[in-house]
């Protein structure tokens, strides 16, 4: 996703009892309050970039109660669209999902209003609600925006462009997620089709598409065809990035989850281990994808009958996730 934040700064009344401020009606007003929420998500975004994450999520709060969506007229929408969007990446970039997807889905709500269907800034605005409507566990609502997305691409653009191959690989996740995996495989099959042709063969885009339709193949029960794709992957990563690369990590951590399919425990174990200990030393202890190692190393040791060791892991992922994800997340189920 494309890079900017947003924010806007009125001591947050709300906090204290007091009514919000009243939404800003004439053009002046407009100006004026809009220029305040960017100052908010300036400091949103400067506390993301020094890592204090507790404080960027209070300074998304603060803009977020400013700019009282709830009561938010079209011209506010209009004039906040810009700060709008950037406080939805200082959000996300904060780890408040919930915050970022308010932020974007007015973005949405104003985009759609006043701009063609097939404006890029719509389709960036309709991508950024969709991937946050996914993390929050709203998959059908993200599988609308996507195949809203693609058929605007599918119009409008050729059909080996990077855009509508992301739309794509994007759709085909939200299938795959919802468990429409023939419908993913078909679009991933397209994809890495296209890349195949069009790409050198360590080009991260055909890295990726190999490494997607890889998991949609184990998924479906094709262990062969996807213990393949990701060996090539794994190969060609090892060759290209410095260990502790995050896609060098990922290619370890899928192959891992093939080879625990087929049987082979110990080769999964190594490669989790080896995840765990890199993500372990260069990522917060919160980050969702050491989770996802924790959760992957935690059934691997509960295979090999390591229960101590799986429980460890597992009630670290629980206490984890308890505090940073929503009650009904379908992650935190």
């Amino acid at each position: 996703m494309s890079r900017t934040l947003c924010a806007w700064f009125v001591l947050a009344a709300t906090s204290f009892g007091q009514k919000p401020a009243p939404q800003p009606e004439t053009q002046e007003e407009l100006t004026a309050a809009a220029v305040e929420l960017g100052r908010l998500v300036d400091e949103a975004e400067a506390l993301v970039e020094k890592g204090d994450m507790a404080g960027a999520r209070t300074a998304c709060q603060r803009a977020l109660e400013r700019a009282d969506l709830e009561h938010a007229t079209d011209a506010w929408l209009a004039a906040a669209d810009a700060a709008l969007w950037r406080l939805g990446f200082a959000a996300y970039g904060a780890g408040d999902l919930r915050a970022a997807h308010d932020a974007w889905e007015a973005v949405h709500r104003n985009r759609s209003r006043t701009l063609p269907d097939d404006h890029p800034d719509l389709q960036r605005a309709r991508q950024n609600l969709a991937a946050t409507k996914a993390a929050l566990g709203d998959r059908p609502g993200a599988l609308a925006l996507q195949e809203q997305v693609l058929a605007v691409c599918a119009r409008t653009l050729p059909d080996d462009h990077p855009d509508l191959q992301t739309a794509r690989q994007n759709l085909a996740a939200t299938k795959a997620a919802l468990g429409d995996l023939p419908g993913a495989l078909a679009l991933q099959q397209h994809e890495f089709a296209i890349c195949s042709r069009t790409l050198p063969d360590d080009h991260p885009d055909l890295q990726t598409a190999r490494n997607n339709l890889a998991i949609t193949k184990r998924a479906l029960g094709d262990l062969p065809g996807a213990l393949a794709l990701q060996q090539q992957v794994f190969a060609i990563c090892s060759r290209t990035l410095p260990d502790d690369h995050p896609d060098l990590q990922q290619a370890r951590q899928n192959l891992a989850a093939t080879k625990l399919k087929f049987g082979d425990l110990p080769g999964a174990l190594a490669l989790q281990q080896q995840v765990l200990a890199i993500r372990s030393r260069t990522l917060p202890d919160d980050h969702p994808d050491l989770q996802a190692t924790r959760h992957d190393l935690a059934a691997t040791k509960r295979a090999l009958g390591d229960l101590p060791g799986a429980l460890a892991l597992q009630q670290q992922v629980l206490a984890i996730r308890s505090r940073t994800l929503p009650d009904d997340h379908p992650d935190l189920q």
